[in-house]
């Protein structure tokens, strides 16, 4: 079998690196050889977005934002995923040009200068967004992070982009993403089911559009 990627996409809380752990267990039962990944990466430049997103950085720069994230992703394909596709493996990817296009926008860039920047990149076999109203999103980040950091305000270990009324508007702005990128297999999974549900309904998803 050739290789194929999947992408798993949606703000953090929904619960997609749970469900791509679990869709890696279930395509290496059925024999396949999986690779797991996610972006931003753990390279140079992936370290170098980390540090930017966080709420207390000194520059908040939707540009620099966009510039990085992408630059970020043509390492990600130059180094791993496209090397890992030519052997045959099943990438699985949590966050890739998606999450680009759905939070920059929501930053007030243009989407299809966003695209445009992203073209380069290898277009997925399958895309699954993880959809979730965004106050109960907002509650289940402050629950974790709260209980992981229980001695420092939430302004402090909150990124920038995990507010209420962002995580709305970027809610808004994946939905979009289905309709401009029809050309895709992207499809939306209601992240507020308990996960092994999610989980049938992902290797349903997978194992059709995969022939598996």
């Amino acid at each position: 079998m050739e290789g194929k990627l999947v992408v798993l996409e949606g703000p953090d809380g929904t619960g997609k690196t749970t469900q791509a752990k679990l869709l890696a267990e279930f395509l290496e039962s059925k024999g396949f050889k999986v690779h797991m990944t996610k972006e931003p990466t753990n390279n140079s430049v992936g370290r170098a977005v980390r540090r930017n997103v966080r709420i207390e950085t000194k520059i908040d720069d939707p540009l620099l934002d966009a510039l990085l994230f992408t630059a970020d992703r043509r390492s990600h394909l130059i180094e791993e995923i496209e090397p890992k596709l030519n052997e045959g493996f099943i990438v699985i990817c949590d966050r890739y040009y998606h999450s680009t296009l759905a939070y920059q926008h929501t930053q007030g860039l243009d989407l299809e200068w966003l695209v445009g920047l992203n073209s380069f990149a290898r277009r997925p076999d399958i895309t699954l967004v993880f959809d979730l109203d965004a106050e109960l999103l907002y509650k289940r980040l402050f629950s974790s992070f709260s209980r992981i950091m229980k001695d420092k305000s939430k302004d402090h270990w909150m990124h920038k982009f995990e507010t209420r009324e962002f995580l709305k508007r970027v809610r808004e702005n994946y939905k979009k993403l289905q309709k401009r990128l029809s050309n895709e297999n992207i499809f939306f999974i209601d992240a507020s089911a308990k996960p092994p549900s999610i989980h049938k309904e992902v290797r349903k998803i997978v194992s059709k559009n995969l022939k598996i």
